[in-house]
């Protein structure tokens, strides 16, 4: 993992359901939009937060990622594996 993957995998397992951080630029994120970001920087070595981000979604939610894709609880845990 990168360093700044590997904290927005850490600042989005901190967080509660709902909560939300400042960062420094001035955006406000949730542990959703934290594991977001987390992927977007270390795309193809980060199974902990594609997990992570599986495990917060509620079943038939779904999220978008920044390199387009719209992914459902499951494909988030077969990207999770893909990447071990």
């Amino acid at each position: 993992y990168s360093n700044i993957s590997l904290a927005f995998q850490h600042l989005g397992v901190a967080l509660t359901a709902g909560e939300t951080v400042e960062l420094h630029d001035g955006r406000v994120l949730d542990n959703k939009q934290l594991f977001v970001e987390a992927i977007r920087c270390d795309p193809e070595n980060n199974s902990a937060a594609y997990n992570s981000l599986g495990s917060v979604l509620e079943v038939g939610e779904t999220v978008r990622l920044h390199d387009g894709r719209v992914l459902d609880k499951k494909q988030l845990f077969v990207e999770a594996i893909r990447c071990n």
